[in-house]
């Protein structure tokens, strides 16, 4: 069982961004938020109390017609914003965003590692500085980045790290850097328990698979997400063995046109009758490998990224023929795109405060 104090952590903060997050009124009510939160009124109660003592909300009373008045929670930080960025290879991108992850600026640069990269530096800074200006009753609370280590080289990684260090020195607000690896995970994985906070009276326990250039593990246990693992764990290596990798798919085509797992994609789109059988295997190695980790970890539920449907088709039907597998929820994703990146980039920021507590911060 998760720890109590754990326990509080997670329902404190799931207030929190119930509350806070994305409200075109930008209120909640009572009844909605222990609906939403499936928390008992108690809890709920103790929590809004908790947070509206500490200045981050206010309470009203509404009348709906006749009988009691109902109770609504309003957010005292309108005015706070977050900053997202983004790198892959010589793609760059920052946005900014309110506490519910709405895009309020977005904007795109594309790097050249070859020429004057200290004015690209330069460039970026100013136009971070001039996007956030132009919101002039917001003022910035976090910084999150995120950056993609595929395929990329050691001059991109710099990069990246000098204009972490430069914002960081610029802003002095908290700032949290992941790779893109992770900040997929927890953003898929916090997402959903904040659907589902709790399975059958317990903490979930979630899985995600990403066949990519090597198979990468990520893991919620307990209801708390644990950062991505490569294949490199002996007991970890055992539970994934035989899950197809990028290299792995292109050389199931030895002395074919199909080389790289992009054509492979194409290739089964276009009912190319080698990768329809490739398919076939794929799914066989994962319905496998995610028996094993079902079995070992007591999953709820897994989620795959970066496999094809007809793969996933084949994958499903696999499952629903095996005793252990039957009825046990698997659910594909769709692949991440520099905005999801930027989404999960800011929601990384809202977390270091909402997630974390920084109470003082928020009430100075």
């Amino acid at each position: 069982m998760i720890k109590a104090q754990k326990k509080n952590q997670i329902n404190r903060s799931l207030i929190r961004r119930l509350i806070l997050g994305g409200k075109e009124d930008n209120r909640i009510s009572r009844q909605e938020l222990i609906r939403l939160a499936k928390l008992n009124p108690r809890t709920v109660d103790s929590y809004t109390d908790e947070l509206e003592k500490l200045g981050i909300i206010t309470c009203q009373n509404v009348v709906n017609g006749q009988g009691r008045p109902e109770k609504y929670y309003l957010s005292t930080n309108e005015g706070i914003m977050f900053l997202g960025v983004y790198q892959w290879k010589t793609m760059l991108y920052f946005m900014i965003s309110d506490v519910g992850i709405n895009p309020m600026y977005l904007e795109r640069f594309e790097l050249d590692m070859g020429n004057d990269v200290s004015g690209q530096l330069e460039a970026i800074c100013e136009a971070v500085k001039k996007a956030l200006d132009s919101n002039k009753t917001y003022r910035l609370a976090g910084l999150g980045m995120v950056f993609h280590p595929y395929e990329t080289t050691v001059q991109e990684k710099i990069f990246f790290q000098s204009l972490a260090r430069r914002l960081e020195q610029q802003y002095q607000v908290p700032i949290r850097k992941l790779d893109a690896c992770n900040a997929m995970l927890l953003s898929v994985f916090r997402s959903h328990s904040m659907l589902h906070a709790e399975y059958n009276g317990r903490a979930l326990n979630l899985g995600l698979i990403n066949p990519s250039d090597r198979i990468y593990l990520g893991l919620m246990l307990n209801g708390m997400p644990q950062e991505y693992r490569e294949r490199i764990n002996s007991v970890d290596k055992q539970l994934l063995e035989g899950i197809f990798t990028h290299r792995e798919i292109a050389a199931q085509f030895d002395g074919s046109s199909i080389k790289t797992a992009y054509d492979y994609r194409l290739a089964v789109y276009t009912d190319d009758k080698a990768a329809q059988e490739v398919s076939v295997l794929e799914a066989v190695k994962l319905s496998a490998g995610i028996k094993r980790l079902k079995q070992h970890y007591s999953l709820d539920k897994i989620f795959l990224i970066n496999v094809t449907p007809n793969t996933m088709k084949n994958l499903l039907k696999l499952t629903a023929e095996d005793p252990e597998l039957s009825g046990f929820p698997i659910e594909s994703l769709k692949e991440f795109s520099p905005t999801d990146y930027l989404k999960s980039s800011c929601d990384l920021a809202v977390q270091m405060i909402y997630g974390n507590f920084l109470y003082k911060f928020l009430t100075d």
